[in-house]
């Protein structure tokens, strides 16, 4: 429904299915029920008014597709992709991961078509979003190709939990707006490249737990 503001769903809930809510442009809130284990293809695609997600711990997985990429070599999806659960949000800000002990991987739903060369990589998972503030609460899983939050000029803030073990390969790459992180002694791994190219870096903490850098 395009007039609908907000949504509260009832904690029985244990799956949200593909395009659930895509297309409602005045949702401003959702909460994701914590039954829920896994964020499918198109969720809340083109949901343009929320400004906050929080994924909870029960989230185990955050679908993806093969696709072709455009010729011009953009990046950019063609007219055949399946985009994935928070593309074109255009007012979100925030994104919560919820403290957790357990990691969250990425898994190919590829709805009837894979191709060789194509890959949706993890960071089109928030495709069209100016995010700005990212609160990671459990460790992510290497991804195919590129880092969750890749590219995304517009994050400024990032926060690391208790319970992150690990920095995800390419995770900030290109990240321009980031000028401070603190890396607590719980994180024993930083992956490759993590922060490459965060230009703006200027002030840096990192703990103690450090075994692979």
């Amino acid at each position: 429904s395009e007039s609908m503001t907000s949504c509260i769903l009832p904690a029985s809930i244990t799956s949200l299915g593909a395009a659930a809510f895509s297309g409602c442009v005045s949702l401003q809130k959702i909460n994701i029920p914590k039954g829920v284990s896994t964020l499918n293809l198109e969720t809340f695609y083109g949901c343009k008014s929320i400004t906050e997600v929080t994924i909870p711990n029960t989230v185990m997985r955050i679908s993806y597709a093969s696709t072709t990429w455009a010729s011009s070599g953009s990046g950019a999806l063609n007219a055949s992709s399946t985009f994935p659960c928070f593309a074109h949000c255009s007012s979100l800000k925030t994104v919560i991961f919820e403290d957790g002990d357990r990691p969250i991987s990425f898994i190919d739903t590829t709805p009837g078509f894979s191709t060789p060369t194509g890959v949706l990589y993890a960071n089109e998972i928030f495709y069209g979003c100016p995010i700005t503030s990212v609160y990671l609460g459990r460790t992510l899983e290497d991804s195919p190709g590129k880092g969750l939050f890749q590219n995304f000029s517009t994050l400024t803030e990032v926060k690391i939990g208790s319970y992150v073990k690990g920095i995800q390969n390419y995770a900030f790459l290109n990240c321009k707006g980031i000028s401070t992180i603190n890396i607590p002694s719980n994180v024993t791994k930083i992956g490759d490249t993590s922060f490459r190219n965060c230009t703006n870096l200027t002030t840096v903490f990192i703990g103690d737990g450090i075994t692979t850098l």
